[in-house]
């Protein structure tokens, strides 16, 4: 059980395609509307910095557990046990950029959003071309080691990663590296025991945390 503290670099661009709020107007034409309204696709801070939503990391581990091929004792993929023993922990992480600073392309894509569909329109999507931030992850279950996980954090990244047309989702889009893993709060073979493999409200790992 411990706490790993990891600094991220991108390798690829980041976009995202968050479902725009705005309405459009009478008689503005689809087209319009996009061009209009496409900023709104980005993850915003309220004082109007681009932000990228912890859950993705939390997602994008999950994804990767199901490509790592170790097994643990058995034939026990490590899939379960990241699924619950893991938690990205912390703030979104949040970049130097204004939203009216971020660049965009267009792509023709699905009207309804289906990939494969018959209809297409072209949209704007907000793009990235750098970013860096910390993440921080729990990890509470202690038959996740720090060498598997260290090899699910660059799945995570490499073959997962985050935003829209990442290659999770056979895209190449989101991808980044974990350019350090800083291990804290490492506990004692004494204190699993005391703690368990899925204490999260023990007192020691509450205050050590």
């Amino acid at each position: 059980m411990f706490r790993a503290k990891c600094k991220l670099e991108s390798m690829t661009a980041v976009s995202f395609s968050k479902e725009i709020q705005s309405e459009r107007d009478e008689g503005e034409t689809h087209g319009e509307f996009d061009e209009r309204c496409w900023r709104e696709r980005l993850h915003v801070t309220s004082d109007g910095y681009v932000r990228i939503p912890i859950p993705m990391f939390k997602g994008a581990y999950f994804f990767a557990a199901n490509l790592y091929e170790e097994k643990v004792a058995g034939n026990t993929k490590f899939k379960k046990f990241f699924q619950s023993g893991i938690q990205v922990i912390g703030k979104d992480i949040i970049l130097p950029i204004k939203v009216d600073e971020v660049d965009s392309e267009k792509f023709s894509v699905p009207s309804d959003g289906v990939r494969g569909g018959n209809k297409r329109v072209p949209k704007r999507f907000p793009i990235i071309s750098e970013w860096k931030g910390e993440i921080e992850v729990l990890v509470t279950n202690s038959v996740i080691t720090k060498a598997a996980f260290k090899e699910v954090s660059f799945i995570a990244g490499m073959q997962v990663g985050v935003g829209r047309n990442r290659p999770g989702k056979g895209g190449n889009l989101g991808m980044f590296n974990f350019v350090e893993i800083e291990y804290i709060n490492d506990y004692s073979d004494r204190e699993l025991k005391e703690i368990g493999a899925e204490g999260k409200g023990h007192p020691k790992l509450l205050k050590r945390t």
